[in-house]
């Protein structure tokens, strides 16, 4: 009874800040009502912040640093395990006596239960990711959420595991989780070191960002998932040798996670416990109570906190503009109450009174503007060759999880059918209004979905163009096989066109069909055939000029011969997975693999200068 009574009065700090703030307005609102906003305005914007935070215990009880008093620290792994990467990290870790704590989904481990019986086998701990990793299960419901903890529960189970430790992906934590955690024994493990690697997609400085972060008593957050380029394993693998030197030589010990936190992580069927540990839920205090749903309030508030958090990039000014500089524009175009933005980057030899070329760069599927700029480079090359970049925002959930209606795919904006053409024609016609562009040389670049946009965006608004490069991309295919295949349209006109498709791209494969990634119905065309469209519209001839790069990895083919200047130009790369193909990644590859330093930024923008439509410059005003 005394347990069950501790554990029905006590409070979380979400609850006992919402009951202060609520008081502190009743106060207020004598003296004006006006005032009483503030209090219950901040307590809002701490539960639309709070699950973000992965060290701060907001709605529970959070572990996110050890109690050894030592320097040392513990290394986590999340999102695994993969039958390729998993075993070769095993034995990296074998090779230095580093025990990890691997933060399994149960989907995985279900798949490869042989993998997570290596894991036990060399001394290492496991835990719970939820099931199929759901990066918004806290938006989800309650019996979502719990399905999710369950199922990977009973995977584990079946393995003879019970674990003690539970993450959520990416460490976001919610109203509904801690009533979850209490009914299946479970704490909530998260982290204070991390790389924001966006599950091994990042992998280029790794162990830097790691190691300039690296404090006494920090519980790492790696992952163990394949890069999604086959190709960068084994610099990924480097990178977390260089973590386990690189600590080594600083001074810190890497412990198992349970002795870190003084708590037991996990025991196996034959009753053994991973050393260190007292048992997670044995000692401390009660947990709290469930807080109340609030659930709706943080869906209504949070759009309001995105929105705020991009006021850091500077509007563009009305005059005396100058470079280098990326600044953020809105639009008079809404969606679901909120104006479009997009980023316009100007160089620093920008002069108004000189018209500048305009390259529009448009982000894949849950990417941004920001990430496309830092991705491609496109800005850094924008000021050694004086053009303007423009950076358009895709739709998606308040300011994240970006997509485009590229007609066939994806996401909300395909759903909801979003005049994606209609938005980007837009800004470029809001950019020609606010500098000097000349409209002779306006050229566009997408990558995976944002290059299925270039590829629509072209065919629709072909006389906006002189050039496209769509990367990772196909024409057309079919959403679902409930729904009819869709096709770009036929373009107005020839148009200079450069693609670019890795062989092992597994999100929109080169012979088109499903992607062997996320599996499903939905369908691609080949990349031959989209090329193939082109080539027929710009009224090529049959002859192909082939040539071969970096050692025969790089197979271009050009068909030269078209109609009013409308070249198609494909770069088949070959052992080249869904990734961005320059020097954000290809930099990091080792000295002697033959794509180190292939950079499609350059390539691309190469490709755009030698090709200039003769016709007049456009008068000013809006684009047509």
């Amino acid at each position: 009874m005394k347990n069950r009574d501790a554990r029905r009065f006590s409070f979380s700090v979400a609850e006992m800040v919402g009951v202060g703030s609520c008081g502190l307005s009743l106060l207020l609102a004598f003296v004006d009502v006006r005032l009483a906003v503030i209090p219950l305005a901040s307590f809002l914007l701490l539960c639309i912040v709070a699950p973000f935070l992965p060290r701060v215990g907001f709605f529970l009880p959070v572990i996110s640093r050890g109690k050894s008093g030592e320097r040392a620290v513990a290394i986590t792994f999340d999102d695994g395990p993969d039958p390729l990467s998993t075993p070769q990290l095993l034995r990296l870790l074998q090779r230095y006596d580093a025990k990890a704590t691997f933060f399994v989904t149960g989907k995985r481990a279900s798949e490869y239960p042989e993998v997570v019986r290596e894991i036990l086998a060399l001394g290492h701990a496991v835990g719970n990711h939820t099931y199929s990793h759901d990066s918004l299960i806290m938006l989800r419901s309650g019996k979502t959420l719990r399905d999710e903890i369950a199922s990977t529960q009973k995977v584990l189970s079946g393995l003879g595991i019970r674990t003690y430790a539970f993450r959520s992906p990416a460490g976001i934590t919610g109203p509904r989780l801690q009533p979850v955690l209490e009914e299946y024994g479970l704490s909530n493990i998260n982290f204070s070191c991390r790389a924001v690697d966006g599950g091994n997609k990042r992998i280029h400085g790794l162990s830097r960002k790691i190691l300039d972060r690296l404090r006494p008593d920090d519980i790492v957050a790696l992952h163990d998932t394949r890069p999604k380029d086959k190709g960068l394993l084994i610099q990924w693998l480097k990178e977390i040798e260089l973590i386990l030197l690189g600590a080594k030589e600083k001074g810190f010990a890497i412990l198992p996670l349970s002795e870190l936190i003084e708590k037991t992580i996990m025991t196996t069927e034959t009753g053994e416990r991973e050393k260190g540990g007292r048992g997670l839920c044995s000692s401390g205090p009660p947990p709290t109570r469930a807080a109340k749903d609030i659930s709706l309030v943080l869906l209504l508030c949070i759009a309001f906190l995105s929105q705020s958090l991009t006021a850091c990039i500077k509007a563009l000014p009305a005059d005396h503009i100058t470079g280098p500089r990326t600044y953020r524009e809105k639009v008079d175009i809404r969606f679901h109450g909120f104006r479009r933005t997009y980023h316009v980057h100007v160089p620093p030899g920008y002069d108004s009174r000189e018209a500048l070329p305009l390259v529009v760069v448009i982000h894949g599927a849950f990417d941004t503007a920001g990430g496309m700029e830092e991705v491609t480079g496109f800005s850094a090359l924008a000021d050694r060759e004086n053009f303007i970049v423009l950076y358009p925002n895709g739709i998606g959930l308040f300011g994240f999880l970006q997509h485009w209606n590229a007609g066939h795919c994806c996401g909300k904006a395909a759903a909801d059918d979003i005049d994606d053409v209609g938005f980007i024609a837009r800004t470029m016609e809001d950019v020609c209004a606010r500098l000097n562009v000349d409209r002779r040389r306006i050229y566009m670049v997408g990558f995976s979905n944002g290059g299925m946009m270039a590829y629509r965006f072209a065919a629709e608004r072909t006389d906006m163009l002189a050039g496209v490069a769509p990367l990772a991309a196909s024409i057309g295919g079919r959403p679902s096989s409930d729904e009819p295949e869709w096709n770009i349209p036929v373009p107005k006109r020839c148009l200079a066109l450069i693609t670019m498709h890795g062989t092992e791209d597994e999100d929109i494969p080169y012979e088109g069909g499903v992607s062997p990634r996320r599996r499903g119905t939905r369908t691609y065309w080949s990349v031959p055939d989209s090329v193939a469209f082109w080539v027929q519209h710009n009224a090529c001839g049959a002859e192909i000029e082939e040539r071969r790069l970096c050692s025969d990895q790089v197979v271009v083919r050009t068909w030269g011969a078209c109609s009013n200047g409308g070249v198609v130009s494909l770069y088949l790369i070959r052992n080249w997975g869904h990734v961005w193909p320059g020097k954000y990644f290809t930099g990091s590859l080792p000295e002697n693999h033959p794509l180190r330093g292939f950079d499609a930024t350059e390539i691309i923008w190469d490709f755009f200068k030698a090709h200039v439509p003769g016709k007049e410059r456009a008068p000013s005003g809006a684009l047509r």
